[in-house]
């Protein structure tokens, strides 16, 4: 177990706080399961990471990442990465599935 770094816009860290979001799909692999992070005041592990096509992960993980609608997450995804075009759908992305560790 090894703890990551993970940054998260504010948005996305007042999503934490409201427990709201319990995943992240990312470019690239940022941890395995067991690793944790901080964000948000808590400290987080990783549950999963599973590599999806970016169009797969926006169709289903929309919900835990925090959004209502798939278009919401593509809107924040294109935000979040400063993309003067929409991304490329068909790319694979990872989504890092995760949970608040209880304090104890």
């Amino acid at each position: 177990m090894t703890e990551i770094e993970l940054r998260f816009t504010q948005e996305n860290e007042e999503l934490l706080r409201l427990g709201k979001k319990h995943a992240t799909t990312r470019r690239t692999r940022h941890g395995r399961p067991g690793d944790t992070f901080r964000a948000a005041g808590d400290t987080w592990t990783i549950s999963a990471v599973v590599p999806v096509p970016l169009r797969q992960a926006f169709a289903t993980v929309f919900v835990i990442e925090g959004f209502h609608t798939p278009a919401e997450m593509a809107a924040a995804w294109q935000r979040c990465y400063q993309l003067l075009h929409p991304p490329d759908v068909t790319a694979i992305v990872y989504v890092h599935y995760f949970s608040r560790q209880l304090a104890g």
